[in-house]
């Protein structure tokens, strides 16, 4: 029944990736460079203005090199090394009335590049997201229903040591939340899931034997999967200091109630400085806490130079 139900969920994800290759050729408006593209604002206010049949493609491309720092704990064992990396996002809009529909994916991979010019994994990130938003009396503010998947691509190593603790879809992260949407003009917009359930599970069971161990991640061998109800909370900020300074906010924050503690959370932020359309330095830092790995917490900073493509 496990095999069955992980075959399922990657037949939807490829037939998403599926659309957004095959939808890409089918629109009207040609596609345009710009200097920055608000995703949020890509469709018109009124939705009333798209026919219904009219699906929207928001496109992100973002390379880099960059020098960075990274903390894992509180000794402050860190490192400052070179890496590269790519940052691709797409995001499929759909409205009708008072509906809209939104699926995006987001890609986000880095490595560091070692002084044998050898390459060290750092950062691999996948994430599917589906998001159901219904408009209400009220201005700026929506019922919202979501579904989102994370998952890294590559199998990643225990430090110090050639035995992989984690691969595809292992562990992978479901989070399905209910709750309301609300848009800030000037900022961004906040999502928050009052019902919320974690659907985390390890496809990969021979984990568990190359790390000699009963549980990995949180998740008992036996059972190869957990299920947690609790409360979620998501936040894209998006601020315009100057004409070419621009900050950048993405945190996402999940509280379980079934395993109290403190939620796991993932707080990202970008200060980026453009020197033309394309060219472009970010200051970055990331913060992530999850209480299922060790260490849990974990720190990273970096000045990254670039080239961002938008297409619209």
């Amino acid at each position: 029944m496990q095999k069955l139900f992980y075959r399922k969920c990657l037949r939807i994800a490829f037939l998403l990736l599926w659309i957004v290759h095959s939808t890409q050729a089918q629109f009207d408006d040609p596609c345009k460079f710009s200097e920055h593209v608000k995703t949020e604002n890509a469709l018109p206010s009124n939705p009333d203005s798209l026919k219904p049949s009219k699906w929207k493609l928001v496109q992100k491309h973002q390379f880099d090199a960059a020098f960075n720092g990274r903390t894992r704990n509180e000794i402050s064992q860190s490192i400052c090394k070179l890496s590269a990396s790519s940052r691709l996002s797409f995001e499929l809009k759909y409205l009708y009335k008072k509906t809209s529909v939104d699926v995006s994916l987001n890609d986000e991979t880095s490595a560091t590049i070692l002084l044998d010019s050898t390459f060290e994994k750092q950062n691999d990130l996948l994430r599917l997201k589906i998001s159901i938003e219904h408009n209400t009396q009220k201005e700026n503010f929506k019922k919202s229903v979501s579904a989102q998947l994370s998952t890294q691509k590559l199998p990643s190593k225990k430090n110090g040591s050639d035995i992989n603790e984690s691969a595809f879809l292992s562990p992978a992260e479901l989070i399905i939340a209910l709750g309301m949407n609300v848009k800030l003009q000037s900022l961004g917009q906040i999502e928050c899931g009052i019902g919320s359930l974690r659907f985390t599970w390890i496809d990969q069971k021979k984990l568990y034997d190359l790390q000699k161990s009963a549980q990995l991640h949180g998740i008992e061998k036996g059972r190869g999967h957990k299920l947690e109800g609790g409360f979620s909370f998501q936040a894209q900020w998006q601020k315009t200091i100057t004409k070419n300074i621009t900050w950048e906010n993405k945190t996402l924050l999940f509280s379980s109630i079934t395993e109290p503690g403190m939620p796991n959370i993932e707080l990202r932020n970008d200060l980026l400085l453009k020197s033309g359309k394309s060219v472009q330095t970010a200051v970055r830092s990331i913060y992530t806490y999850n209480k299922t790995k060790w260490p849990p917490a974990s720190f990273g900073g970096e000045i990254a130079l670039g080239v961002m493509l938008n297409k619209n």
